[in-house]
């Protein structure tokens, strides 16, 4: 693997935990947009992997959905619905 490929799938590993922590609060991505002061379309480029969070916005990430922010980054873990 390259760097390039690497800092790539870092990015979509970490979209998709953000994607899997969120639906598991049932939340939108237009709710997270909402609370992080941003769009829906950023969210969904955070997600996607498309653009990579940074680490400030990682920790807004983290509040709002209401985990530790090593918890965006534990790929090794399932997520853990609330109930």
């Amino acid at each position: 693997m390259t760097p390039d490929t690497d800092t790539d799938a870092l990015k979509v590993r970490v979209g998709a935990r953000l994607r899997a922590l969120r639906r598991a609060r049932d939340l939108s991505q237009r709710d997270v947009a909402s609370l992080l002061n941003t769009d829906a379309a950023e969210v969904s480029r955070h997600e996607s992997g498309a653009r990579c969070p940074s680490v400030p916005l990682l920790a807004r990430y983290a509040e709002v959905l209401d985990v530790p922010i090593y918890e965006l980054l534990r790929f090794d873990e399932p997520v853990v619905t609330l109930g």
